[in-house]
């Protein structure tokens, strides 16, 4: 699209420069112009107080009073300083499933996102879901259904029956879909789909059977514990070396890296990159992949030390 201002169009017809315009004064023309004035400031007077009286403001700005701007949510400033490709959370804080109550999780979800907008699709704090029951596994101990379930409900039920830290879901539902962030047309029902990154391989499509907020974080809770249990059908494994890639490209490279704990191979065997020197330095390029950069972040920036 161009820059430039479209011209106006004319008006009429302009004397061309240079030409005269010839004006022929009238005897008296002051005194009967200073009458015609003052008698159409009487009228017009006489007309606003009309139409004022009408509800009718015919001069008025007829453009809304201006209102402070709205403030939309925001998502976490990231500090990636002290990052550990080895180490990225905890054992004892990804498996504390009792770290917040229903209450504090349906807190924190409204104080992330106040402000914001739902065009067509609600918002998280207002989001809700009739789930379905899921018998108890090995993983689990399975999930009552019900009618109307907020997401603070379903994220709640899914860490006491899985064993995961509740704040670990709320950081993978940021990571994933930036749900607890996501406002105006940034909200889409495609975010509640996969609103985990649940089933969804790179380079692939997501499995439809996984679609729905409710079974994204069931399921993704779930895999986290089928890591754990069974770490052998998995690429990675806790203690020792390695080779994770920096990147889906293949020309980008893998490093070595030794596995602290069970989280953070469970992070790597979900998301199965490491963030490049690129990337932490903060001037990331075509081989940084975010993924577990950004679970350290953004858990850092909510909830604090991921590793105490």
């Amino acid at each position: 699209m161009s820059s430039r201002m479209p011209q106006r169009p004319s008006r009429g017809a302009y004397p061309s420069a240079g030409a005269s315009v010839r004006v022929k004064r009238r005897k008296g023309g002051f005194f009967r112009a200073l009458l015609v004035i003052l008698g159409l400031a009487m009228v017009a007077l006489g007309l606003g107080a009309a139409l004022a009286a009408a509800g009718i403001h015919f001069l008025a700005n007829t453009e809304e009073p201006a209102s402070p701007t709205a403030t939309r949510p925001a998502a976490p400033a990231l500090d990636l300083s002290g990052f550990d490709p080895g180490n990225i959370i905890s054992d004892a804080v990804f498996y504390d499933y009792q770290s917040m109550s229903q209450a504090d999780i349906e807190n924190f979800i409204r104080d992330k996102n106040a402000g914001c907008v739902s065009l067509s699709t609600p918002c998280l704090a207002d989001y809700t879901e009739d789930t379905i029951d899921v018998p108890a596994s090995p993983r689990c101990e399975g999930y009552p259904g019900a009618p109307g379930e907020s997401a603070g409900t379903i994220i709640y039920k899914t860490a006491q029956s899985c064993k995961i830290n509740p704040q670990v879901l709320l950081v993978l539902l940021q990571k994933e879909q930036g749900l607890l962030t996501a406002s105006d047309y940034n909200l889409s029902p495609s975010r509640y789909e996969v609103a985990a990154g649940f089933a969804c391989p790179d380079g692939g499509n997501c499995d439809p059977q996984y679609f729905g907020f409710g079974t994204q974080v069931y399921y993704a809770a779930a895999q986290f514990q089928r890591y754990r249990q069974n770490p052998a059908q998995f690429p990675f494994r806790t203690g020792i070396a390695n080779n994770i890639p920096y990147s889906p490209l293949a020309s980008c490279g893998s490093a070595p890296v030794v596995l602290a704990n069970q989280a953070t191979t469970a992070l790597y065997n979900y998301t199965p990159y490491q963030p490049d020197s690129a990337l932490l330095s903060g001037t990331p390029g075509e081989c940084s992949s975010y993924g577990n950069a950004n679970f350290y972040g953004i858990f850092k920036a909510w909830f604090g030390d991921s590793r105490r």
